[in-house]
């Protein structure tokens, strides 16, 4: 009678069962990999304060900042003329009439601003002077556009022996500083001929003209 032999159990696993185990990402990958996540979290932050300024943007420029009740005036007559409204008279001062004497030359530039409000012109843009003298009223400067033919006037002129000059004023594209008092516009003097071609009148142009016409520098307002 044969034996048979018995193979002796091995307690520890199989060749077959034994698996490899992966080596540990090398650093470089490790901070390759941390890089990655960084990119993607900047890129999602970039556009998050993109999106936070163009609101911002957005909402700025739909909400325009509040204007004076001084240059209400000012704008409602230039809408008002634009639009050809007798109603723009309501908001001018009262009108001129011709004088019979001779007046000098400052009072026949205001007489002719104020004729010139009244003209056959188009306001093109009301520019507001935001450094003006602090007792002041406040003042603007209209651009007209067109041009019309003012009334005659007597203007002082100790040359001639009459003892003035009759002159009657012309204007293409002039522009008119006016100030506002008690909601209307009171016409200080004009600017002889505009460039319709030129660049509109800068803020530091509209303080300079104020100052020739009032004769003082202009002081920040308190």
């Amino acid at each position: 009678m044969s034996k048979r032999r018995r193979n002796p159990r091995r307690n520890g696993p199989s060749p077959a069962a034994v698996t490899t185990q992966a080596p540990p990402p090398a650093p470089a990958a490790l901070r390759r990999r941390a890089w990655r996540r960084l990119s993607w979290v900047a890129a999602g932050l970039t556009l998050v304060a993109a999106a936070i300024l163009v609101g911002c943007y957005a909402k700025r420029q739909t909400e325009p900042e509040p204007r004076a009740p001084s240059q209400d005036v000012a704008e409602e007559f230039r809408r008002l003329r634009n639009a050809g409204d007798p109603k723009a008279d309501d908001l001018l001062g009262p009108a001129p009439a011709v004088p019979d004497e001779a007046v000098t030359q400052a009072e026949a530039d205001r007489l002719n601003a104020e004729f010139m409000l009244r003209g056959a012109y188009k306001v093109d843009q009301v520019l507001a002077v935001d450094r003006q003298a602090a007792d002041d009223p406040p003042r603007f400067v209209l651009s007209l556009k067109g041009d019309d033919k003012q009334p005659l006037l007597k203007i002082l002129n100790p040359e001639n022996p009459r003892g003035y000059d009759t002159a009657n004023t012309s204007l293409t594209n002039p522009d008119v500083a006016v100030e506002v008092r008690d909601g209307k516009l009171y016409a200080l003097g004009y600017r002889w001929h505009r460039d319709p071609n030129a660049k509109r009148m800068s803020p530091e142009e509209g303080k300079q003209f104020l100052e020739a016409l009032t004769g003082h520098k202009s002081q920040p307002r308190k």
